[in-house]
């Protein structure tokens, strides 16, 4: 369901609303219903469960926008709301003697998720060659966890709890051959289960300038820093920034274009190639050995097949 304003000046708020609803239904597959034991790896078997019921999941989403014509202000709301009936979760039963995980699908109707997102955008200045941007999201999930110990419920099992704030800010600028992106959130995330509670922040600033030379050379530069609070193992309270710096040159030929490139990678040689995600079902710190600091030249040629058109004549 769709609405729009009708107004068609150039001056006052023009706004629109959304609403849309989907309902989709899912079936198990046959290696979720047959009762077939999967042993391809002996510390996690995995077994079938003919009990199970179709799952339906439900889906709501709402939409609106509102701008100012003249001023060039705009306004954004969108919500959504998933709610799942008899969504296929795993149950683990951990045997301590063996050492062995089972694994068997089951029916729960205590899944559902929503998020809420508002959004500002405004020029700054007369001649609108900067533009800001505030934005708030807001995330919650809710699922039922299904761990058991030699048979009874771990101290994890029951209710999850997944809520997530982002408050985030953007500059935008271009004025000639100058270009300039700079950006902040930081994640507010707390997870509760019955036996826990985590509380994580992550933020993140980075910072994208372009400009191009007189030469003519196109001058590249890109740097963010993560800061990261609340956590443990790897990645611990640690930050992680990089700063990489390239210059590109194109030469127009008579079938196309030659492309040469100079890049450096991690030219402060700071980066710790560190990834971490929390999700609902779990939680990731990646460690990549990669190549530190550098520089790589880049040479491209890119032919033009498109034949020459002809005049047409009359």
């Amino acid at each position: 369901m769709k609405w729009k304003e009708g107004n068609k000046s150039n001056k006052g708020w023009a706004s629109s609303v959304e609403l849309n609803y989907q309902g989709t239904p899912y079936i198990p597959n046959m290696r979720q219903l047959l009762p077939l034991r999967d042993t391809n790896d002996p510390l996690n078997i995995f077994m079938g469960n003919p009990l199970l019921k179709n799952s339906f999941e439900h889906s709501l989403m709402f939409s609106y926008m509102t701008t100012e014509r003249k001023i060039k202000h705009s306004l954004n709301l969108n919500a959504r709301w998933h709610k799942s009936l008899n969504n296929i979760v795993m149950l683990s039963d951990y045997n301590s003697e063996t050492g062995i995980r089972n694994y068997t699908p089951q029916n729960s109707n205590s899944n559902y998720w929503t998020n809420v997102d508002l959004g500002y955008t405004l020029p700054i200045g007369k001649g609108k060659h900067v533009w800001l941007r505030t934005n708030l999201s807001a995330d919650y999930f809710e699922g039922e966890v299904m761990a058991r110990i030699n048979g009874a419920k771990s101290k994890n099992s029951g209710l999850l709890q997944n809520l997530k704030l982002r408050p985030s800010l953007s500059l935008n600028t271009h004025v000639g051959d100058f270009k300039l992106f700079l950006y902040w959130h930081t994640d507010f995330q707390t997870i509760k289960q019955r036996s826990s509670e985590d509380k994580y922040r992550t933020t993140r600033l980075s910072c994208s300038l372009r400009y191009n030379l007189p030469w003519p050379l196109e001058l590249h530069s890109w740097t963010y820093l993560n800061i990261y609070e609340g956590y443990r193992g790897l990645s611990g309270d640690k930050t992680d920034s990089r700063w990489d710096l390239s210059l590109n040159k194109s030469f127009k030929l008579s079938k196309g274009r030659l492309y040469i490139g100079l890049k450096g990678y991690d030219i402060l040689g700071q980066s710790k190639s560190l990834n971490t995600q929390i999700t609902n079902a779990f939680r990731s710190e990646t460690y990549s050995n990669v190549l530190p600091r550098h520089l790589l030249l880049s040479i491209s040629y890119h032919i033009n097949w498109t034949p020459k058109r002809k005049g047409i004549s009359k």
